[in-house]
């Protein structure tokens, strides 16, 4: 069973996962065709905040009606989508250049420090050696998916 299925299960899980991907490909895909640095002097902070403004209201259109029960909340001007069984999902934009969910700080804001200090409870790490796995913790709280992409090539 995959990591996702593991932490969204049935359909509001795979409701989530189609409708997410759906999301990001729309909104990578318009706000490429828009970038003009020539025009009206975007960079890759506009671009990173117009992506992130956009999929937070496309999620909240087009992917919280297909999930019963689930709704956007705004703590301290943050966005998270709770879930099913009290999940709280976030969802966050890498920085330029980024190739690997390490390279993403989650020292920012009280929000990601939350989630930072709320995870480090449930943290399961994946080794290809079963003797090596740590069981996964059934007080999961938190699904966070992060997602990368530039303006020139686009969702990655």
């Amino acid at each position: 069973m995959s990591q996702w299925r593991k932490a969204a299960p049935g359909t509001w899980g795979e409701n989530l996962r189609v409708g997410l991907l759906a999301a990001i490909e729309q909104v990578y895909d318009e706000n490429c065709q828009r970038f003009a640095p020539e025009d009206i002097g975007d960079n890759n902070k506009t671009f990173g905040i117009t992506v992130s403004e956009n999929l937070h209201y496309v999620i909240e259109r087009d992917v919280v009606p297909l999930i019963e029960g689930a709704q956007v909340e705004k703590p301290r001007n943050a966005w998270v989508l709770r879930l099913p069984g009290n999940l709280l999902f976030h969802i966050y934009k890498a920085p330029p250049g980024a190739i690997d969910v390490s390279e993403v700080r989650f020292n920012a804001s009280k929000v990601k420090l939350e989630l930072v200090a709320e995870n480090a409870a449930q943290m399961a790490l994946v080794f290809e050696e079963p003797e090596l796995q740590v069981p996964g913790n059934p007080d999961l709280k938190h699904i966070v998916a992060v997602h990368f992409g530039d303006p020139k090539e686009g969702l990655q």
